[in-house]
């Protein structure tokens, strides 16, 4: 009995042993320690995606940045790019990553951190045989400091004689979660890319802005309660586009950066909010109950308000989670109130639950970051045409009452 104790006594501490060693190789395998000088990167002829090539490390969020004491830190706990080929930020703390950029034949390039809601970017790079020179950008850097006035922070990498290296230093900082890219292009791969992004963010601007308009008309037509929700969820939307790709801040309020930073999370629950009362009011008027219209208004009501609370109270690193709980819920409201509208005999239900779950989409693709594609960020642009839909949508549901009738007053013929 004695000896079978001991024995499982002896399996129990090996267990445990080897269940620590495979911890410590996990975290291995997620962080590593590095013993070494910067990467050095040969500079693209068109782009490189910069996380696929240096592996980022974590600073303290509070001190100042030294970059003599970080190109000189050798021993660096390192973060390597995701599976998705970005760095991972967290709110606590910031995200740095140096290298050598090595250049051939071409003397300019860019470095970009194509992220709209990125709070501060810091670069620092030198020349060899001279000093480091600073640059910055970001929501909380007025637009008149930026090296270029963009959408998102952009650098100039500029060489006086290639072949020629350039020593970088990058670092990021955001009050909430991320999951960053970094770019470097060649001068005319960046030109073409904020060219192209250029005119399909004005393409999206101004549809957003003619159906705004349509809207405003068929409020001017209709007199109703639901046209005037839906012209406040269009111009909601008309201003959240804008607003959430950056050229609010570049067009209007350059050197407001504290208004710049907050306003994109209040817009988007405005928007969810605007959503909500547009939705409901759309319904059929008998089988939209007076309690399921008392209890939107309450909850637009609340997600309003925590998008004023958000700004002024709570920490920052809130604000994105705030945002998607605020879609969430605008959108499990309408989806109640459809599904009770539906079975009430409402024939324009669905398109009302499609129009919410098409913000609801939206609203997602907002969180998931910057993804492009042939110089276009696929994410925005799948943001604005999916919120764009959703209006008309709406829209068309108010249409289609006008003309084919509502339960609540005589029917008419769709010839009239």
């Amino acid at each position: 009995m004695v000896v079978c104790r001991y024995g499982f006594k002896k399996l129990g501490a090996k267990l445990v042993t080897s269940s620590a060693w495979a911890a410590l190789l996990w975290m291995a395998s997620s962080l590593s320690i590095v013993w070494a000088d910067a990467a050095v990167i040969i500079a693209p002829q068109h782009s490189l995606n910069l996380p696929n090539q240096v592996a980022a490390f974590d600073l303290p969020l509070q001190g100042a940045l030294d970059p003599d004491i970080l190109w000189s830190q050798t021993q660096t706990i390192t973060q390597p790019a995701n599976s998705k080929g970005r760095w991972t930020m967290s709110s606590h703390q910031r995200t740095a990553a140096k290298f050598t950029l090595s250049a051939q034949a071409e003397h300019i390039y860019t470095l970009e951190v194509p992220l709209v809601r990125m709070d501060r970017v810091d670069m620092f790079w030198r020349l060899p045989g001279k000093p480091w020179q600073r640059h910055q950008a970001g929501d909380t850097v007025p637009l008149s400091q930026w090296p270029i006035v963009g959408q998102y922070a952009t650098f100039v990498l500029h060489f006086e004689d290639t072949p020629g290296t350039m020593d970088v230093v990058l670092v990021m900082q955001n009050a909430g979660a991320a999951s960053v890219v970094a770019q470097i292009n060649s001068d005319r791969e960046s030109r073409e890319r904020r060219l192209l992004q250029a005119n399909t963010a004005g393409l999206l601007i101004g549809a957003s802005a003619m159906v705004l308009l349509m809207n405003i008309l068929l409020l001017f037509i209709s007199r109703s309660a639901a046209a005037t929700f839906l012209a406040l969820y269009s111009a909601s939307m008309a201003a959240g586009i804008t607003i959430l790709n950056g050229y609010a801040a570049l067009w209007f309020t350059p050197e407001w950066p504290q208004f710049n930073d907050a306003i994109k999370p209040f817009f988007a629950s405005i928007l969810s909010a605007t959503m909500l009362c547009a939705c409901v009011s759309a319904l059929e008027r008998g089988a939209a109950s007076t309690w399921v219209k008392r209890a939107t208004m309450v909850v637009a009501l609340m997600i309003a308000g925590y998008a004023v609370v958000q700004i002024l109270v709570l920490p920052h690193s809130w604000r994105l989670y705030g945002n998607v709980a605020g879609a969430v819920l605008a959108t499990m409201m309408v989806l109640g109130a459809s599904t009770l509208a539906l079975r009430r005999g409402d024939p324009y239900g669905h398109w009302v639950l499609l129009a919410a779950l098409l913000f609801m989409a939206s609203a997602m693709i907002v969180a998931q970051g910057y993804v492009q594609i042939a110089g276009i960020d696929i994410f925005a642009t799948a943001m604005a045409a999916l919120g764009i839909a959703s209006t008309l949508v709406l829209r068309h549901v108010l249409l289609l009452r006008e003309r084919f009738g509502r339960a609540d007053l005589p029917p008419r013929s769709a010839t009239h």
